[in-house]
């Protein structure tokens, strides 16, 4: 029959070339259009670009922890012991102080960080912020930490393990013993969250797995934060500060 023609093998091959065709065309148009783009993207991530973090800034922070456990102390000692806060002593000590880094009263006490005296028992804290596209779900990434050291002189740089944590406790419980483990990876977890284009964490600082900056060796210090990897939708981008220690 003359309708069978139209159903032959090269016939079929060739309209099925030309719906692909078609599709493809307009999945080009479409990948072209920014509307386009967010329409493909609704429909399937498969579709949706890496997010590209736009002008990364990391910054670091120092506490004078002595400072202000110093004060601290000196209000709790103008304060008659059956007025002072529970678990406090007759005599107040350091062993009293204890804070956040994001507090408040450590407010007074934390300053940019840019130089730092030797043996200064300051509590350290990193911050990384960067704009980026909206994202549809929340997305997960990871923080890779490498710092260097340089001492004074010196014409190279040292790698040294140092770490981010979230945990922005400060206070004499962490001077106590640590068990000395593996050393850390270096490595953080944070996500972007939908309906923001705007990404700022801070976390707590620990270079040589010290929970402070008193026994860090006089010299210059670098601090890198890059973010994602090759697995992640999110591109690579690296920032870093740097301090000295005199």
């Amino acid at each position: 029959m003359a309708g069978d023609k139209w159903l032959s093998k090269q016939n079929v091959i060739t309209m099925a070339s030309m719906v692909v065709g078609v599709i493809l065309a307009i999945g080009t148009v479409a990948i072209a259009n920014p509307a386009g783009q967010r329409m493909l993207c609704g429909a399937s991530g498969f579709f949706c670009e890496d997010v590209q973090p736009l002008e990364l800034v990391a910054t670091g922070e120092a506490m004078d922890f002595d400072a202000w456990c110093r004060e601290v102390v000196a209000g709790l000692e103008a304060l008659p012991e059956l007025e002072r806060p529970p678990g406090v002593g007759a005599v107040p000590s350091a062993a009293d102080c204890a804070t956040t880094l994001d507090s408040p009263e450590a407010e007074r006490f934390t300053r940019p960080l840019d130089t730092l005296d030797a043996g200064a028992r300051d509590y350290l804290t990193a911050n990384l912020s960067f704009q980026h596209g909206a994202v549809r779900e929340p997305l997960a990434f990871t923080i890779r930490t490498l710092c260097g050291y340089t001492a004074p002189g010196a014409r190279s740089w040292t790698a040294l393990p140092c770490t981010l944590t979230a945990d922005l406790a400060a206070g004499n419980s962490l001077d106590y013993y640590r068990d000395a483990g593996p050393l850390p990876s270096g490595t953080v977890e944070a996500a972007l969250t939908p309906n923001q284009l705007y990404f700022s964490q801070t976390w707590r600082l620990e270079i040589n797995s010290l929970p402070t900056a008193a026994e860090l060796p006089r010299g210059a210090y670098q601090v890198n934060l890059r973010i994602a990897n090759d697995a992640e939708s999110l591109k690579e981008s690296s920032a870093r500060f740097e301090f000295t220690v005199e």
